[in-house]
């Protein structure tokens, strides 16, 4: 799985604005380590690569970052990395991160669409027949308000 970022960060001194400045920032927290392609964190070891982006502005520079993670049972040890890293920057370059691709959100959603497929047949389930049981066949009739029905009646034309 991998997550992209894209950092522009405000040139006003010497601060990040090299690459090599860059990484030693990110590196200013003692449990990352960078060595070439790879990122240490904690006892755990991911991808990472770092380019430098055109800028139309000289007074901004830009930094895409890409982070992977191959180890299917290490998401959450990724995921911590994701929040150690963002805090920092986030310090970098005042809150100006671009998410480019996100794998862990779609990691998750895999995981969790089937949960919430199951609650909602649930749940129809439940509804349609405590309705037909306590209500009667005309539920529908009765228990939509009316203008729910003609927004509904509208939307069909």
């Amino acid at each position: 799985m991998r997550v992209e970022y894209l950092v522009t960060i405000e040139i006003t001194n010497s601060f990040c604005k090299t690459k090599k400045s860059f990484l030693n920032f990110i590196q200013s927290d003692s449990e990352i380590n960078i060595v070439g392609k790879k990122i240490n964190y904690k006892s755990d070891v991911f991808g990472i690569e770092i380019t430098e982006e055109n800028s139309p502005s000289e007074k901004n520079k830009i930094f895409h970052i890409k982070l992977s993670n191959e180890n299917d049972e290490k998401v959450n040890e990724f995921t911590n990395l994701l929040k150690v890293l963002r805090n920092l920057l986030h310090m970098a370059s005042k809150n100006n991160i671009q998410t480019l691709w996100d794998d862990i959100g779609f990691n998750y959603s895999l995981k969790c669409y089937p949960i919430i497929h199951e609650i909602e047949n649930m749940m129809r389930k439940l509804i349609t027949k405590f309705m037909l049981t306590n209500v009667g066949v005309g539920w529908v009739e009765t228990a939509i308000p009316e203008e729910l029905k003609k927004s509904k009646e509208l939307n069909h034309r």
